[in-house]
């Protein structure tokens, strides 16, 4: 009984870390970057980087990283676009695709058009 529980508790508390940080979920731009924070996952893009921005639906693989329902982390394949570095609270639907020199970004700011304006007025349109 005590391995059991115990081995519930190691399968268990990697999720309960997740669910609590998923409230300090947050993108931050200044004159150089976009910081995408959840809890300890932490990317930094340099706004010079980036090469395209869009809103889209993302179709699912069967691999994944962590993609839970109303949330999605680190790394993810999708079958349409490829690996994904998502700090998302959608696995899929109308996520703000970012495109860099290197990777592909997934967010999904709640004041999507203001951070979209916001975003455009630091690197000049897109």
């Amino acid at each position: 009984m005590l391995i059991s529980a115990l081995s519930s508790l190691g399968i268990g508390a990697p999720f309960l870390v997740i669910l609590l940080s998923l409230p300090s979920m947050r993108y931050e731009l200044d004159s150089d970057n976009l910081v995408m924070r959840c809890g300890l996952l932490r990317y930094v893009v340099p706004l010079t980087s980036i090469k395209r921005i869009t809103k889209r639906d993302l179709e699912i693989s069967l691999w994944s990283s962590l993609r839970l329902p109303g949330l999605a982390l680190f790394t993810v394949p999708y079958a349409d676009v490829g690996k994904v570095k998502m700090c998302a609270t959608s696995a899929s639907k109308d996520i703000i695709l970012i495109e860099t020199d290197r990777d592909m970004h997934g967010i999904t700011p709640a004041d999507e058009e203001g951070f979209i304006a916001d975003f455009r007025s630091r690197i000049g349109g897109m």
